[in-house]
């Protein structure tokens, strides 16, 4: 595309035996997917939360194994960020409700030990409310605390960004439908840090990496259930990452600034879209 527009940010979503779930919240103006690479589209850092399942069973030796699930997923997390530079990074994790905040998204090259130090601090205990924490690391995302409907960020150094109070449009099929961000994505993960959105402009990406050993539970908010009408248990975990996926907030005008017909699109100018 050329000039200022820009191709929309989606959350996606992929699962293995392992589960791995790389997501990207939608934050961008209407039009096609950009094809670029994941970490060369944009002129500003990516956003990456990595979750890592905490339960009892991360806990449990398998046969044949010589690390327990939580070590390897440890080990696993650490080695990606070990391979990257110019990021920023945050850390999550389970607790009986949902999900908690570990760490607040931050400049991975400047925060290493700290992103590390949280990784290396989670230990094997309860349940895997994984359905939950995503919907709830949806919402971080959408900002917990600080300025209502801030806008784009003018600053390259913008780590926290406010938070989004408004409509989301939802799209499972040719109807699409405006509901309240806080009816799609109705509860909060734990947190520690003001919770403050990590999205501060309108080209900027953002994923979501879940490490886990299992199946979850918890039950998508009503609002989405049309996402994958069959599906049902386990499975509704789809129906959080098809939202989120789905969810275009550059739209509601408010989170990130319209810069449809902006001529100035500053630090997103270099953006290959």
């Amino acid at each position: 595309m050329t000039g200022p527009h820009r191709g929309p940010r989606r959350l996606a979503a992929s699962a293995g035996a392992l589960l791995l779930l790389l997501s990207q919240l939608a934050l961008a103006a209407p039009g096609r997917p950009a094809q670029a690479p994941i970490f060369a589209a944009a002129s500003t850092q990516p956003n990456i939360l990595i979750v890592i399942d905490d339960s009892g069973s991360m806990g449990w030796l398998r046969g044949g194994s010589k690390k327990v699930p939580m070590l390897a997923a440890q080990d696993a997390a650490i080695a990606m960020l070990e391979s990257l530079t110019n990021v920023r990074v945050g850390v999550g994790s389970f607790y009986g409700g949902g999900a908690e905040l570990d760490h607040e998204i931050v400049d991975l090259d400047k925060n290493r030990a700290a992103i590390y130090g949280a990784i290396r601090n989670l230990r094997a205990s309860g349940g895997t409310p994984l359905i939950y924490t995503l919907q709830q690391m949806g919402r971080y995302f959408a900002g917990l605390g600080g300025s209502t409907n801030p806008g784009n960020s003018e600053s390259a150094s913008c780590t926290k960004n406010g938070q989004y109070k408004g409509p989301l449009t939802l799209r499972p099929d040719s109807n699409p439908s405006k509901v309240d961000v806080a009816q799609v994505l109705p509860r909060s993960p734990r947190k520690k840090g003001t919770g403050e959105s990590p999205i501060c402009h309108f080209c900027q990406k953002n994923f979501v990496i879940l490490l886990t050993d299992g199946e979850g539970q918890g039950q998508a908010s009503t609002t989405l259930q049309d996402y994958c009408p069959n599906c049902a248990g386990p499975s509704e975990l789809v129906r959080v990452a098809a939202a989120l996926y789905d969810i275009d907030q550059i739209e509601q005008r408010s989170l990130i600034q319209d810069f449809i017909d902006s001529d100035n699109p500053g630090i997103c100018a270099e953006s290959a879209l």
